[in-house]
């Protein structure tokens, strides 16, 4: 087990406060989520502070600084699926409220896979990770637990400006860029993720790294476009500012320079939002006790502006076949500003 000792420097906050362990918001947070299969987050806790990140910038609270405590994997792990096949993710925690933090920190965290292993024996286990701990030993020792996937942020191949971005020295820079060696070596696959940040690294620099992921065998890449909410700094603001014009132009340039690889973009746009507006409307024919049981006479539906014209299209299609009235109507955002990520 690792102990306080062992672990690098971290950035946020108290020291003191990483090594609490709490039963319950993990927990709770799956539980509200629909309790997903495929999510096993274990920690809210990082080692870096990304310019970009959005802990900071969240116009909402965001718990931070804690580990899962592993009687609290134990139990959810005793109500998953024993035939759930999918990809498990332990970095990821969805719909938000928690932060996103490095799985490699947790103290107990071999002890916590094995665990996943004992109930999950063959499905792959995915970890997102700054690289900046995947020094040869944990690499060694996390193969034995294979099939394992890493996506791997790198925003740019240059040690000074890694350091810049993930606010830490040029240390842990030449770590993350060692580490695609050793997961070839080891067998292990990775995906990549870069939010491209062109007045920080210019359009070429991110090109470069983008061609370094597709040269060490990226499966396939992520790119986020940077955002920002009206807790911004305006200073920040605009040192992480991507123009999407350039955002678009760069994704189709890579799409054509790197036709073989996969590439993700986010937001994507263009892509059909897939909400499940049938099923929603549904709900509304049932009513409740105030209607009697049968169906509410008119329906709201708030939006975003920029979802507005497309969610409007698809209530308007599938209430076409229902009795009661359904309506759709824009709503500013006055919170984010951008995306975040």
């Amino acid at each position: 087990m690792k102990t306080k000792k062992d672990l690098p420097e971290l950035n946020q906050g108290d020291s003191n406060t990483f090594f609490q362990t709490e039963e319950s918001i993990f927990f709770q947070e799956w539980l509200a989520s629909g309790q997903p299969q495929e999510q096993i987050p274990i920690s809210a806790v990082c080692n870096a502070r990304c310019l970009f990140c959005s802990n900071r910038m969240n116009p909402f609270p965001i718990k931070q600084n804690v580990f899962r405590d592993i009687e609290d994997v134990k139990l959810q792990l005793s109500l998953g699926s024993a035939n759930y096949d999918g990809v498990i993710h332990m970095s990821d925690s969805l719909p938000g409220r928690i932060s996103e933090g490095e799985a490699f920190l947790h103290p107990q965290f071999f002890e916590i896979i094995a665990l996943v292993r004992e109930k999950y024996l063959t499905n792959l286990l995915q970890f997102t990770t700054n690289a900046s701990m995947l020094d040869e030993p944990l690499v060694q020792k996390l193969a034995q637990f294979r099939p394992v996937e890493i996506n791997i942020s790198l925003h740019s191949t240059q040690p000074k400006l890694w350091a810049r971005i993930f606010q830490k020295t040029e240390k842990p820079a030449q770590i993350s860029l060692t580490s695609f060696r050793l997961l070839k070596k080891y067998h292990i696959d990775f995906t990549g993720t870069i939010v491209p940040l062109p007045r920080i690294c210019g359009w070429d620099d991110i090109e470069k790294t983008f061609g370094f992921l597709v040269g060490e065998g990226a499966k396939s890449i992520l790119l986020w476009w940077p955002g920002f909410s009206k807790k911004t700094p305006a200073g920040l603001k605009k040192e992480i500012e991507c123009p999407w014009e350039e955002f678009e132009e760069f994704v189709k340039r890579m799409q054509k320079k790197f036709p073989e690889v996969p590439i993700v973009p986010q937001p994507n746009l263009p892509e059909p939002l897939g909400l499940p507006i049938k099923r929603i409307i549904n709900f509304t024919l049932l009513g409740n006790l105030k209607t009697f049981g049968g169906a509410y006479h008119n329906v709201l539906w708030l939006a975003s502006e920029a979802a507005y014209p497309e969610i409007s299209t698809m209530v308007e299609q599938a209430a076409k076949s229902v009795s009661n009235e359904h309506h759709v109507f824009p709503v500013k955002n006055r919170e984010n500003g951008q995306s975040l990520n």
